[in-house]
């Protein structure tokens, strides 16, 4: 077996152990009695994150010897997608659940969350011109949540910007990606870097394309290629890992040796690209 193909089938090995991990904290703790708003909606991201991880890892090649008659695929650009929505869910789930700030600004983040998402709603049901009679109740909602919102104390520390993107809901969450980086620790250069490389196949740039071009099954480049994503994500997942035992520290027997050494591995990469 070639050097290349030892180095793929160690990094599926540890995105598969990691993933493992993952599915088991999320299954101990379904059903699990909550405390706060925090915990209830980690528990729902965390658990599309896990499943984001189990598609990527039923995406990856197995480098297994087929049936003449069966079709083997290398889908890079699906592979890259999900990824990308995994690193979107887990900054989202490290806002809502992990981020340490004063309960007067969580409390606000939760009617910005809540209104975001009614406003979202209005907003997709009258660019389709519905006739619905909900739309009379979604309104009041969302008037009475803004209502909240602008008469909160936090809302008068922020920026003009920011209030009116809220009004336009078009800012559901008061951070960027990269400030939330620093916060977690991750290196915000090498988070722009490796979201800007799997956004360019979510949206078909033609940079995807051009590597498209050249991505052959079964070639040790486009091996590489996969690997890398592979990395990208066992990173991310670790991180969420680490952040959900943070939240249900009574999961953290569910952590093995090998989990928490990759834990540990990835915080050192991503702090010290």
């Amino acid at each position: 077996m070639s050097d290349i193909k030892q180095k793929y089938l160690s990094t599926l090995a540890d995105l598969q152990h990691i993933t493992g991990i993952a599915i088991t904290l999320s299954f101990e703790t379904h059903n699990q009695k909550v405390e706060s708003w925090r915990e209830e909606y980690c528990s729902y991201i965390f658990a599309k994150i896990c499943l984001h991880a189990q598609a990527v890892l039923q995406l990856s090649p197995d480098l297994e010897p087929r049936d003449r008659y069966e079709m083997e695929s290398w889908d890079i650009s699906s592979i890259a997608t999900l990824i990308r929505a995994l690193i979107d869910s887990y900054y989202v789930f490290y806002y809502l659940g992990v981020d340490e700030v004063d309960d007067n600004e969580l409390e606000f983040r939760s009617i910005l969350w809540d209104y975001h998402a009614e406003k979202q709603r209005l907003d997709m049901l009258q660019s389709m011109q519905s006739k619905n009679s909900i739309i009379s109740d979604i309104e009041h909602n969302v008037g009475n949540l803004f209502n909240k919102i602008s008469e909160h104390e936090f809302y008068e520390t922020l920026t003009k910007d920011k209030k009116k993107k809220i009004k336009q809901g078009s800012l559901g969450i008061l951070h960027t990606n990269s400030s939330l980086s620093k916060k977690a620790g991750i290196d915000p250069s090498y988070y722009k870097v490796e979201f800007n490389y799997l956004s360019s196949y979510v949206h078909a740039y033609s940079y995807a394309y051009s590597q498209l071009r050249d991505f052959r099954i079964n070639d040790k480049s486009s091996l590489l290629l996969i690997k890398r994503n592979l990395d990208i994500c066992t990173g991310y997942l670790c991180y969420a890992v680490r952040d959900f035992v943070s939240i249900m520290p009574d999961q953290e027997n569910n952590v093995d040796k090998r989990a928490k050494d990759l834990i540990e591995i990835w915080e050192h990469v991503f702090k010290n690209i």
